[in-house]
Protein backbone atom coordinates (compact mmCIF):
# COMPACT_ATOMS: atom_id res chain seq x y z
CA UNK A 1 0.00 0.00 0.00
CA UNK A 2 1.35 3.29 -1.26
CA UNK A 3 1.25 6.26 1.18
CA UNK A 4 0.14 9.60 0.01
CA UNK A 5 2.12 12.74 1.47
CA UNK A 6 1.54 15.81 1.28
CA UNK A 7 3.95 18.45 -0.23
CA UNK A 8 3.63 21.90 1.26
CA UNK A 9 5.03 24.41 -1.26
CA UNK A 10 6.19 27.75 0.69
CA UNK A 11 6.13 31.17 -1.33
CA UNK A 12 9.56 31.95 -2.43
CA UNK A 13 10.34 35.88 -3.05
CA UNK A 14 13.39 37.15 -4.69
CA UNK A 15 15.11 39.96 -3.52
CA UNK A 16 14.34 43.44 -4.85
CA UNK A 17 17.49 44.94 -7.28
CA UNK A 18 16.84 48.56 -7.35
CA UNK A 19 18.72 50.60 -10.00
CA UNK A 20 19.74 54.10 -8.05
CA UNK A 21 18.72 54.36 -4.50
CA UNK A 22 16.24 52.43 -2.30
CA UNK A 23 12.51 53.27 -2.73
CA UNK A 24 11.83 54.10 0.82
CA UNK A 25 13.90 57.26 -0.23
CA UNK A 26 10.95 57.78 -2.20
CA UNK A 27 8.92 56.91 0.42
CA UNK A 28 10.56 59.84 2.53
CA UNK A 29 11.51 62.52 -0.19
CA UNK A 30 6.96 62.52 -0.09
CA UNK A 31 6.73 62.77 3.39
CA UNK A 32 9.43 65.64 3.62
CA UNK A 33 7.39 67.74 0.47
CA UNK A 34 4.55 67.00 2.12
CA UNK A 35 5.59 69.04 5.46
CA UNK A 36 7.12 71.62 3.74
CA UNK A 37 3.91 71.87 1.48
CA UNK A 38 2.14 71.97 5.08
CA UNK A 39 4.58 74.53 6.70
CA UNK A 40 5.20 76.56 3.88
CA UNK A 41 8.41 75.84 3.67
CA UNK A 42 11.33 75.28 0.67
CA UNK A 43 12.23 71.25 0.50
CA UNK A 44 15.39 72.13 1.96
CA UNK A 45 14.32 74.15 4.94
CA UNK A 46 12.68 71.83 6.25
CA UNK A 47 15.71 69.41 5.76
CA UNK A 48 17.81 72.17 7.91
CA UNK A 49 15.35 71.87 10.35
CA UNK A 50 14.86 67.83 10.46
CA UNK A 51 18.44 67.83 11.17
CA UNK A 52 18.39 70.50 13.74
CA UNK A 53 15.95 68.89 15.95
CA UNK A 54 16.38 64.73 15.20
CA UNK A 55 20.33 65.14 15.66
CA UNK A 56 21.49 63.74 12.35
CA UNK A 57 23.18 65.74 9.88
CA UNK A 58 22.02 67.93 7.37
CA UNK A 59 24.41 66.07 5.36
CA UNK A 60 22.89 62.78 5.85
CA UNK A 61 19.46 64.71 4.21
CA UNK A 62 21.95 65.98 1.83
CA UNK A 63 23.20 62.46 1.04
CA UNK A 64 19.71 60.46 0.90
CA UNK A 65 18.32 62.78 -1.27
CA UNK A 66 20.78 64.40 -3.96
CA UNK A 67 23.83 62.25 -2.58
CA UNK A 68 25.27 59.23 -3.31
CA UNK A 69 23.11 57.11 -0.04
CA UNK A 70 21.78 54.16 -2.12
CA UNK A 71 20.67 52.75 1.33
CA UNK A 72 19.95 54.20 4.64
CA UNK A 73 20.40 53.39 7.79
CA UNK A 74 16.80 52.14 9.04
CA UNK A 75 17.50 53.28 12.19
CA UNK A 76 17.29 57.01 10.74
CA UNK A 77 14.62 57.00 8.69
CA UNK A 78 12.72 56.03 11.77
CA UNK A 79 13.89 58.78 13.67
CA UNK A 80 12.82 61.14 10.72
CA UNK A 81 9.64 59.64 10.03
CA UNK A 82 8.47 60.10 13.63
CA UNK A 83 9.67 63.99 13.59
CA UNK A 84 6.94 64.13 10.08
CA UNK A 85 4.39 62.09 12.39
CA UNK A 86 4.86 59.06 10.80
CA UNK A 87 5.36 55.59 12.62
CA UNK A 88 7.68 53.93 10.36
CA UNK A 89 8.05 50.33 10.55
CA UNK A 90 9.52 47.19 8.24
CA UNK A 91 6.17 46.61 7.25
CA UNK A 92 4.51 49.79 6.88
CA UNK A 93 4.13 52.96 7.34
CA UNK A 94 1.32 54.59 9.62
CA UNK A 95 0.19 58.05 10.57
CA UNK A 96 0.30 58.01 14.55
CA UNK A 97 1.82 60.82 15.97
CA UNK A 98 0.76 64.67 15.65
CA UNK A 99 3.89 66.54 13.45
CA UNK A 100 7.06 67.59 15.88
CA UNK A 101 7.67 70.43 13.67
CA UNK A 102 4.88 72.64 14.93
CA UNK A 103 7.50 73.46 18.10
Amino acid sequence: MATTQKVTKAKVFGSYNFIDKDPVLDIMRSLVELEAKQRGYSFDQVLVRMAHDTGLSYGCYVGWFYGATRTPLFANLQRSAHYLGVEFTAGSAKKRFPSKANH
